[in-house]
């Protein structure tokens, strides 16, 4: 792929942050749209338009965002982090009420 001026530098700086074709034609596209309507900072709404303009459409019903399981790596992480509040509530000096 042919070096991209302006939005390569991310490629460069975060190692494994390669950007498919497809993510390459959104962008290309928010781009046109915004300089199109001079909207700097677009809406949601003007996002979604701009994925239907690219043909996406919706083919399932939607799914909450927070409906995921929750990962093995997730809860070790949460684990650490109570632990780690625990530990410093523990040996925080307990100042009469």
């Amino acid at each position: 792929m042919p070096p991209i001026i302006g939005a390569s530098v991310y490629s460069e700086v975060h190692p494994g942050s390669h950007i498919t074709a497809d993510e390459w034609a959104f962008m290309k596209a928010m781009e046109a749209y915004q300089r199109r309507w001079r909207r700097r900072y677009p809406s949601w709404r003007e996002v979604l338009y701009v994925l239907h303009c690219c043909g996406y459409r919706k083919v399932e019903d939607a799914t909450p965002a927070d409906s995921r399981p929750i990962s093995i790596a997730e809860m070790r992480l949460a684990d650490a982090i109570n632990a780690k509040v625990a530990a410093l509530e523990d040996a925080a000096p307990h100042l009469p009420v």
